[in-house]
């Protein structure tokens, strides 16, 4: 109980000191946190015994990162719409398609993909005041 307390205390003053840096800083280490949760809810559903299908949702995140420097938010629904797309056409051609491996192959890019350009997309609100609000 003490180490994780001793844990929580320190990941809590590096989330304070990434929302006080902002920017570029801030960006990076949310896309590192999303990469790092979708890894881990892949090999967590993999371990389950499902078999999602990963790739769309790279790509979707990989894809989402520049489009929201260029774009804006605005992008985030037809990048969501091309991954649930793609997703759904490679799985209904497989061998044997499952509704279920639709559903778990997109809820690491609903769960934590688009929350995370959400908060992606606040970082990009000019004063660092509101950014911190």
């Amino acid at each position: 109980m003490k180490q994780r307390i001793i844990t929580a205390s320190i990941l809590a003053a590096v989330a304070i000191a990434l929302l006080a840096l902002g920017g570029v800083v801030l960006a990076a280490a949310i896309v590192a946190i999303i990469c790092f949760a979708v890894y881990e809810e892949y090999s967590a559903l993999n371990k389950a015994g499902h078999h999602p299908l990963a790739w769309p949702t790279w790509a979707g995140l990989a894809l989402s990162v520049p489009l929201l420097a260029i774009g804006g938010a605005k992008l985030l629904i037809p990048v969501a719409i091309g991954v649930a797309l793609t997703t759904l056409a490679v799985i209904i051609f497989r061998r044997e398609p499952k509704l279920e491996d639709i559903l778990y192959s997109l809820l690491p890019f609903v769960s934590l993909v688009l929350p995370g350009m959400a908060m992606l997309a606040l970082t990009a609100i000019s004063p660092k005041s509101v950014q911190l609000t």
